[in-house]
C-alpha cells in the first residue's frame, strides 16, 4: 500500500466512482431494471474468470516461445472484465478480441519482458552485469565479493617447492 501513495487510492477511488455512476445510468437507460443490469455485470464477472484461467493456463508455454503477448493482453482484458462495471467491462470485452490482442501483442511482450527482467534482477543480489542469476550463497554462485572475480583469483594456493625453476619437457633434437 505505501508504493501506491495517496495519488493512487484517489485514482481508484474515481475510477470506482465513474463505474457507479455509468452503471446507475444504464440502468436509468433500461427502465430501472436493476437486476437485469446486476446480472449483466454478474455475467461479464463469470466470463472474465474463464478468460483468466484460459490466458494464465496458455502463458507459460507462449512464453517460452517468446509469444505471450497476447495472452498478457487477453488476461488483462480478463481482469477489467472481472472488475464490477459497465466501462471496464466493456474495456475488457475489447482486449479480449484476438484481433486487438495481436494489435496490441508487442506492448503485452515488452510488458513480460519488463516484469522478467524486474524478477531476475533480484537475483546474484543484484551484481549481475546481465541483471539476473542466482544468490552468492548457492552452490557454485560467486563469493560475496561479487562478479568482478576471475575463477584464477578466487583461491591463493602455497606455491610448492622449487616453483621457480622452469623445465623443458621437449626433447632435444639432435
Amino acid at each position: 500500500m505505501r508504493k501506491i501513495g495517496c495519488l493512487g487510492i484517489l485514482f481508484v477511488i474515481g475510477v470506482l466512482a465513474v463505474e457507479l455512476w455509468f452503471f446507475l445510468k444504464v440502468c436509468e437507460w433500461s427502465h430501472r431494471e436493476y437486476l437485469g443490469c446486476i446480472l449483466a455485470v454478474l455475467v461479464l464477472s463469470i466470463v472474465g474468470v474463464r478468460l483468466a484461467r484460459y490466458h494464465l493456463q496458455a502463458i507459460a508455454p507462449a512464453l517460452m516461445q517468446g509469444r505471450a503477448g497476447r495472452h498478457v493482453i487477453g488476461l488483462l482484458g480478463a481482469v477489467l472484465l472481472i472488475i464490477p462495471g459497465f466501462l471496464s467491462g466493456a474495456l475488457g470485452l475489447l482486449l479480449s478480441l484476438p484481433p486487438v490482442q495481436g494489435l496490441f501483442a508487442k506492448v503485452g511482450n515488452v510488458l513480460v519482458a519488463g516484469i522478467a527482467r524486474k524478477a531476475m534482477g533480484g537475483m546474484f543480489g543484484g551484481r549481475a552485469p546481465f541483471g539476473g542469476g542466482f544468490p552468492a550463497g548457492f552452490p557454485g554462485g560467486f563469493p560475496s565479493g561479487g562478479m568482478d572475480l576471475r575463477p584464477d583469483d578466487r583461491a591463493r594456493f602455497p606455491k610448492p617447492p622449487g616453483a621457480g625453476k622452469t623445465y623443458d619437457a621437449k626433447p632435444e633434437k639432435e
